[in-house]
């Protein structure tokens, strides 16, 4: 087991963003539910986003699978939110703003990177 993987020790939920998207360019709705392993760290970072917008995250989360930007995180277990079909209601929700994935120096795994603001 490696290092990245053992370091991934909270449960937490995901729901991606659907492909359907509106004229205004946001998604329109988002999958169901999915667990994953996280390590959640409340932090600040400034980033620059691919447009040149300036932004900070709140958290970041290193994350067992990769994610979408505009998809949703929660820190919790399935079966707390299996009911939420819209993660923009539940207020413990955080959409992803940005998502790195770096790989290891053999390139057999990936250390990925979600970041994430509390938008309500």
């Amino acid at each position: 087991m490696s290092i990245i993987t053992r370091v991934l020790r909270q449960d937490a939920v995901y729901w991606a963003p659907s492909t359907v998207r509106g004229y205004d360019g946001n998604t329109s709705g988002f999958s169901a539910p999915v667990a994953v392993r996280v390590r959640w760290s409340v932090q600040e970072r400034f980033h620059v986003l691919e447009t040149g917008v300036q932004v900070i995250s709140q958290s970041s989360v290193m994350i067992n699978q990769d994610v979408l930007k505009e998809g949703y995180l929660y820190l919790g277990e399935l079966a707390d939110v299996i009911a939420v079909t819209d993660p923009t209601d539940h207020n413990e929700a955080w959409e992803i703003m940005k998502f790195d994935k770096i790989p290891n120096f053999r390139a057999t795994e990936y250390l990925r990177t979600a970041y994430l603001t509390w938008q309500k």
